[in-house]
């Protein structure tokens, strides 16, 4: 026999009531006087034995209904009757989601981790199948579901440890939403399985961060067979700082100052932070500490904004550093360093730098160093050997006429992937030039434009790369520069040039041509003075520095990256391989339009391209929000929070359903209390009975 509710059994304790009563010796309470016995002296009686049990059947019939009345509360049942089987008790299938986030790299939260991950799989049940998923900016499955029929229960459980503690954090945002549902999806398809009788069960092991992504969840319609457990982990220290750099569209890239931001964690335990530039990192592959420093407060959950002076050209300086906190994974922001390209160009003509009548003297103006770019500029002869072109020079001018030899040399420059400009000052100039190009005609007309007057550009095309920075209408005017004088040409047929622009009389004024890999621009107009006033308008400067950008490359610009991103490949820079922060490189496909393997924060550089391109990648702003999230957030997005019972539990419970089940169809305690009942109505009876027996002795005595 088996007890439902075996605690009513203290009940048994009342048993020792009716022994006390029928032990308690009663005195009579009247007095009698008698006249015989009124002269002798009273004397107390005598005891001679100790109180004792006179009614043994009345004590045992009261001591049986008591117990008899503590068994039925009990719900006895016959165990014997019904052998319910507990071979279909449902296991669980327990999908770990390991937080490889960046801020798990925090001091002890990644060894917490693991911690608790073997803690949790000592926890499972050997017939518990077990799989091991990390989660950053993406879902990884280390050891799937789907290697569990291959594979012991209990050696799984040995694999997922093993597989755990070869991982490291990476520099990825948490994505905690995207895991969730992709989760969720996997285990509901395999609950949907004929053979599958497990239950679904997620565990989170994360720091659980207010700066985790839940987008994913928002409007997911979460699965109720699914329960979702968080194991969250806090670190020793709270603190935390980061900052980043602010900068807008409108702020030059020459400024003598930054404004970099500083943050502080809600949580956090200090406020007094460091920040200044460092060098980049040093050929042992560590990490310089920063120059000069500047402090900054920042209170708890405020931030500050400072400003921050550039790097000078003495301390090169790729990085922002941040000191103060606990927490590094955060504490440096990359800035792609001002780098200046050097570009060689060749001038071929007569005319001196210093003559403000000659076209020399305003290309030297033009062409000034700047931040970006410093030219060097080789003049040549046009009666000379071009001896001094070479794979270095990035554009020739030429303004002069050239011998023949000379334009063979330039020819086999031009069709090796140089590139030329032409500008024929003089009627000999142009003829020569026409001479030496195909299907082009120098017109002989005498006069270069209409008597006392003045030419004009039409028919711009602004969506040439020359002319693309003037194609918004603020830039667009070129009414306010005049031609005076031009040289006139004339294609043999409409498909030998690109004419970029005309002059408003129909004269092609500015065209290019392809010869071989490189190209040709032939502009039929002096910039001087004595020809036109474009040396002395707005447009020319932005103008030759757009034609020296197609020649030689111009410095990409590209903005910082979070990790993980996506980054285009330049337009232009036929990139072969990317060089990584850790010195790596990897190779990309001709056709390849995107970079994907931003897996790291620092300087990335694509080669291959006319001029190196570098661009900085960072960690995601969101990631250094480490304050813990409240989890009841979780649970307003409609995720099932909680934990199945494990399969001890269970039969535990299937066990005690089944005792219920058989004591319901039995209900043995009906029977107890008519029992209990019929030995009271005995007791009941015996009492009285006792009692009319004394009342008969006593009234005989008296």
């Amino acid at each position: 026999m088996s007890l439902l509710a075996p605690l009513y059994f203290l009940g048994l304790a009342a048993v020792s009531l009716p022994i006390l009563f029928h032990l308690i010796r009663r005195t009579p309470r009247g007095r009698q006087q008698f006249s015989s016995l009124m002269f002798l002296a009273p004397s107390p009686p005598r005891l001679t034995r100790r109180s004792r049990i006179e009614n043994w059947l009345l004590l045992l019939l009261r001591a049986a209904a008591l117990i008899l009345l503590a068994l039925a509360f009990a719900r006895p049942f016959l165990r014997q009757v019904a052998n319910l089987s507990l071979d279909g008790v449902r296991g669980r299938r327990v999908a770990i989601l390991l937080d490889t986030s960046a801020s798990m790299r925090r001091d002890g939260v990644w060894e917490q981790a693991i911690s608790k991950l073997d803690e949790l799989l000592d926890q499972l049940d050997p017939a518990d199948e077990v799989a091991l998923f990390t989660f950053d900016g993406e879902v990884e499955a280390i050891v799937p579901f789907a290697e569990q029929p291959a594979l012991h229960r209990q050696s799984t459980h040995e694999v997922v440890r093993r597989k755990a503690a070869e991982l490291t954090p990476s520099w990825r945002h948490s994505d905690l939403g995207t895991a969730l549902v992709t989760i969720a999806e996997e285990l509901t398809l395999a609950s949907g399985q004929p053979d599958n009788i497990a239950v679904s069960q997620v565990v989170v092991i994360s720091d659980m961060q207010q700066g985790a992504d839940l987008k994913a969840v928002q409007g997911y319609e979460w699965p109720d067979e699914v329960l979702v457990a968080i194991e969250s982990i806090e670190p020793a220290d709270l603190s935390n700082g980061t900052l980043s750099l602010l900068r807008t569209e409108y702020e030059a890239e020459s400024t003598d100052a930054v404004r970099v931001r500083i943050a502080n964690s809600p949580d956090s335990l200090v406020d007094q932070f460091f920040v200044g530039w460092a060098e980049p990192t040093n050929a042992n592959g560590g990490h310089s500490p920063p120059y000069k420093t500047v402090p900054v407060y920042v209170p708890a959950g405020q931030s500050r904004v400072v400003q921050l002076p550039r790097p000078s050209t003495q301390e090169p300086s790729d990085r922002l550093v941040l000191t103060g906190d606990a927490a590094l994974f955060d504490n440096t922001f990359y800035v792609v360093p001002q780098l200046q390209d050097e570009v060689e160009l060749v001038y071929i003509g007569s005319d001196q730098q210093d003559d403000p009548a000659g076209l020399h003297y305003y290309l030297h103006l033009a062409l000034g160093e700047t931040p970006q770019r410093k030219v060097h500029v080789t003049v040549q002869r046009s009666d000379e050997p071009l001896g001094t072109l070479s794979s270095g020079t990035r554009l020739v001018v030429l303004t002069s006429p050239l011998t023949d030899t000379g334009f063979e040399q330039l020819n086999a420059y031009v069709q090796g992937g140089g590139s030329a400009l032409f500008v024929p000052a003089t009627a000999d100039a142009a003829v020569t030039l026409a001479a030496h190009l195909e299907e082009v005609e120098h017109v002989p007309s005498g006069a270069g434009s209409r008597v006392g007057d003045y030419l004009l550009l039409v028919d711009i095309d602004f969506t040439h790369p020359l002319f693309k920075p003037f194609a918004t209408p603020r830039y667009s005017d070129f009414t306010k520069i005049h031609f005076w004088n031009h040289q006139r040409f004339q294609f043999i047929s409409e498909h030998t040039a690109h004419i970029l622009a005309k002059f408003d009389n129909g004269d092609p004024a500015l065209w290019q041509q392809t010869i071989g890999e490189g190209k040709v621009y032939v502009l039929a107009s002096g910039w001087h003075p004595d020809d036109s006033q474009l040396a002395l308008s707005t447009k020319f400067v932005p103008l030759l520095n757009t034609m020296l950008d197609q020649a030689a490359g111009s410095p990409v610009e590209m903005p910082s990256f979070a990790v993980g991103d996506a980054v285009p490949v330049p337009d232009g820079a036929k990139s072969t391989s990317v060089v990584k922060p850790d010195g790596g490189s990897a190779d990309l496909d001709a056709d390849e339009r995107w970079f994907r393997q931003t897996d790291e924060p620092g300087i990335y550089e694509f080669q291959g391209g006319t001029v190196p391109v570098r661009f900085a990648v960072n960690v995601m702003p969101r990631e250094s929000e480490t304050a813990m999230m409240d989890v009841e957030q979780l649970t307003e997005l409609g995720i099932q929070l909680g934990a199945h019972r494990t399969r001890e539990e269970e039969s535990d419970r299937q066990r005690q359903l089944r005792d219920i089940e058989l004591e319901s169809r039995q209900q043995l305690w009906r029977w107890l209390i008519v029992v209990v009942l019929g030995v009271l109505g005995i007791e009941t009876w015996l009492a009285g009975r006792g009692s009319r027996t004394r009342t008969r002795s006593e009234g005989e005595l008296g």
